[in-house]
């Protein structure tokens, strides 16, 4: 059973983890347990999954990171930060469709924007 399965409890990704389940193995749908814990923005479950060692920069199948995914929903500035703050890089992660973070903020609101420009110096303003 993959670990996209059980990704509604903070604990459950360390107990598949421990029993052998890989951490970045993707759903049918292609997406990885860290994207699917970053759409309804479960920040406990992302945390955990990054202890565990998932990747928070893995594409899906349609090339987008978990990163790239939350900007364009534009509801969590948690989810944001705990992403930023696992490793997920928002200044050279390019989804499918060639739009960089900062690229899908600009048609959200503005918190969006604000957010990641917090973190300005990882990103090329140039």
């Amino acid at each position: 059973m993959p670990l996209t399965a059980a990704i509604n409890y903070p604990e459950i990704p360390r107990l598949f983890f421990n029993a052998g389940a890989g951490p970045n193995i993707p759903s049918q749908q292609g997406q990885s347990p860290i994207f699917i814990a970053a759409m309804p923005g479960s920040a406990k479950v992302i945390q955990s999954l990054i202890k565990i060692g998932t990747d928070p920069e893995i594409f899906d199948s349609y090339e987008w990171t978990p990163i790239c995914a939350t900007v364009d929903c534009g509801h969590n500035d948690t989810i944001l930060r705990v992403l930023i703050g696992g490793g997920a890089n928002i200044a050279d992660t390019i989804t499918g469709i060639g739009s960089r973070p900062l690229h899908l903020a600009v048609y959200k609101p503005p918190h969006v924007m604000q957010l990641l420009l917090e973190f300005a110096k990882r990103l090329d303003l140039n």
